[in-house]
């Protein structure tokens, strides 16, 4: 018991493996997203790291009942103590890719009401903030789209854009926002009037 102990101790203070981290997060209940294979699909790069984390629950609503998965690879390792995560690739060549950003490709539903929420934190040198956005998207067959920190820094912009032909981003406006939302009222009424 006392190898055990300080086996974890040591692996603790030296940073956290990837297996320990990807195992940690099954145990806690987190579902990593597997690609769609419906029929109708579209392609989504998100950025990973540890300040950025994005959901998806299929069913179109969010409530504590309705499934959600962690748009993001397993990890793949972890700098000492804690530093840089690195995740295993994931890409689906996309075209465009960004420079200098961690992130990972997914295939999604299209054509259907998709719900993501999506958060943020910075640390502004004094202080640690953050910001989110829980909300309805339908995304259209074939196409591409992003959801990264296109600003960077002290500030919060998080809004899923489409990745034109030309390489050209345009935002894509969600059709419903779902925050300050009243989970008991259940999926029927998150959906209303879409």
């Amino acid at each position: 018991m006392k190898k055990i102990l300080l086996t974890f101790v040591i692996t603790m203070l030296a940073g956290c493996t990837a297996s320990v981290v990807n195992q940690s997060k099954k145990l806690i209940g987190h579902k990593l997203y597997q690609d769609s294979v419906d029929s109708l699909a579209s392609n989504i790069r998100i950025e990973q790291g540890r300040n950025f984390s994005v959901r998806l629950y299929p069913n179109g609503c969010i409530t504590s009942m309705q499934p959600k998965f962690l748009m993001s690879p397993e990890v793949e390792s972890i700098g000492v103590l804690g530093g840089e995560v690195r995740y295993k690739s994931k890409l689906l060549n996309m075209p465009f890719p960004p420079k200098k950003i961690q992130f990972a490709e997914f295939k999604i539903p299209a054509e259907r009401f998709i719900a993501l929420s999506a958060y943020k934190s910075y640390h502004t040198g004094t202080e640690l903030r953050g910001c989110s956005v829980e909300a309805v998207y339908k995304f259209g067959s074939n196409k591409n789209y992003e959801l990264l920190d296109h600003k960077g820094g002290n500030e919060c912009s998080l809004e899923v854009q489409e990745v034109l032909s030309t390489g050209e981003r345009v935002e894509l406006k969600p059709l419903k926002y779902l925050r300050n939302i009243n989970e008991w009222a259940g999926c029927e009424a998150q959906l209303q009037g879409l």
